[in-house]
């Protein structure tokens, strides 16, 4: 793979919010078919696609003189640069404005363990709950540059399928010993077949290996384990439609998921995953006609102007820790 954008990557960022944003506001009544877990397990599936080819070329380099410290310095300021500051920002805004619950799990959403303490609750909050996922994503960056490059070359491979192979077995662990479905689903050893099957995706890449084969076998396998296990038939699925997306990047085949609109949504979508449940909530009390169409106007809006005004600036600064010229797809 170059190191290059890939534009279709943004559309399904935005397909993968929306279906967030279906099972939050409850769309035409599908809220229960799970649609928010199809969004966030594909978000999953991204990071550890994205993550894992940039902690690869990383390796790569570390193996011929670069310095770890090195490294790693560059891959964690340029996660915070992207991540930090708007979802900081928007802690700042929701704890000034007082929405109900909120101020109570403050301590853990600042320090990124919003999925620990649901877990321990046993039940989602009445703000924020959506904060879960990012807590994951965050437990994931500080595990994983040590896995890929700490452990022996020939041990990478079987972690990454052993740990996407551990996961299903803690939810259900964790399932029949508690009946507890939020801890099984929210805590970040239960989401690594989601983030090792991407990271897999990305390491067969890294390899040269040809996964044009792979696309429908792992659409199949996925589609009947949903009845088994819903968690690892999402990620199945997930990396099926990443590895089709990334194999006919650029074709006329993909033409629909290069629409600059859509691509646009993907691009804001952090912003619009971070501020959608807030601003239904401080919507929620006023009986407004088209208040669905109104929540998405006012999210896309005051999403479209945090990327341009906040988050886009701040972002211009990694290009003073650019990694240095290799073969990985480029996180977002």
């Amino acid at each position: 793979m170059n190191r290059t954008h890939i534009k279709e990557l943004d559309s399904l960022r935005a397909i993968a919010v929306g279906l967030v944003f279906i099972q939050h506001w409850n769309v035409a009544g599908l809220g229960h078919f799970y649609t928010g877990g199809w969004g966030v397990r594909f978000f999953f599936v991204l990071s550890g696609f994205l993550i894992t080819g940039i902690l690869l070329n990383s390796r790569e380099r570390i193996e011929s003189g670069s310095s770890l410290s090195e490294e790693l310095k560059t891959f964690y300021i340029r996660r915070t640069l992207r991540i930090f500051p708007v979802y900081y920002l928007v802690l700042t805004l929701v704890a000034f404005l007082a929405l109900p619950g909120f101020h109570q799990n403050l301590p853990w959403h600042v320090l990124y363990g919003s999925n620990i303490r649901y877990s321990l609750d046993g039940h989602w909050p009445q703000t924020a709950s959506h904060l879960w996922s990012l807590a994951v994503e965050e437990q994931f960056y500080l595990l994983w540059p040590a896995m890929i490059f700490l452990l022996p070359r020939r041990v990478v491979l079987p972690a990454i399928v052993a740990l996407i192979t551990f996961a299903p077995v803690f939810r259900h662990v964790i399932r029949l010993s508690s009946g507890h479905h939020i801890a099984a689903m929210t805590l970040m050893p239960g989401c690594l077949d989601s983030l090792g099957i991407g990271a897999l995706l990305a390491y067969a890449r890294h390899q040269k290996m040809d996964t044009s084969a792979w696309s429908l076998p792992l659409l199949a396998t996925g589609l009947p384990i949903l009845a088994i296990d819903l968690e690892f038939g999402l990620a199945l699925i997930g990396a099926g439609v990443v590895n089709v997306v990334t194999n006919a990047s650029g074709s006329r085949l993909m033409s629909f998921l290069r629409i600059d609109p859509i691509c646009y949504l993907g691009t804001i979508s952090y912003g619009l995953y971070l501020y959608h449940p807030f601003i239904y909530q401080l919507l929620l009390p006023y009986d407004l006609p088209g208040k669905l169409l109104i929540c998405t106007a006012a999210t896309i809006g005051i999403a479209a102007v945090s990327w341009e005004s906040f988050e886009k600036p701040i972002l211009r600064l990694k290009g003073r820790f650019a990694y240095k010229a290799s073969s990985a797809v480029t996180a977002q």
